[in-house]
């Protein structure tokens, strides 16, 4: 799909007492549609199990917190067979990365034991939000 705005050319006469022409240039402006490209097998971006975010207010992310979380997340992925699947979205210039979560197939118990276990890592890291059932956000256009 293709969006752009028509080319026109208007002339408007001014007031009879200036004798001036006063010219109007409307140019075409094309934007193409961006792709989304969405890793790791998922089809959509509807809702993930949780959003992890490390964020910045101006100082930086907590580095060790965000590379001991993605530690623990490559090794709950491994431990489960890959039912836990996880897309990491660079979003700011300060290191700002979200975690997108899927749980696939995990019992209500696993989910729970896997939900205990990153609220337990997430404790010791600043500067993060967790949510729940959120889409993923900020995913890069191909």
């Amino acid at each position: 799909m293709l969006f752009s705005c028509k080319s026109l050319h208007r002339t408007t006469e001014a007031p009879e007492n200036s004798g001036t022409q006063l010219t109007i240039k409307e140019e075409r402006i094309t934007t193409p549609p961006a792709k989304v490209s969405v890793r790791v097998g998922v089809k959509d971006t509807l809702s993930f199990a949780y959003l992890v975010s490390f964020y910045s207010p101006g100082d930086g992310i907590d580095a060790q917190g965000a590379q001991a979380f993605e530690a623990f997340l490559q090794h709950e992925q491994k431990e489960s067979a890959e039912k836990i699947s996880y897309i990491r979205v660079p979003w700011g210039r300060e290191g700002e990365r979200d975690y997108c979560i899927r749980l696939n197939g995990l019992s209500d118990t696993e989910a729970t034991a896997f939900a205990e276990a990153m609220n337990k890592v997430l404790r010791q890291a600043q500067k993060v939000n967790v949510l729940k059932d959120q889409p993923c956000r900020y995913l890069k256009p191909e």
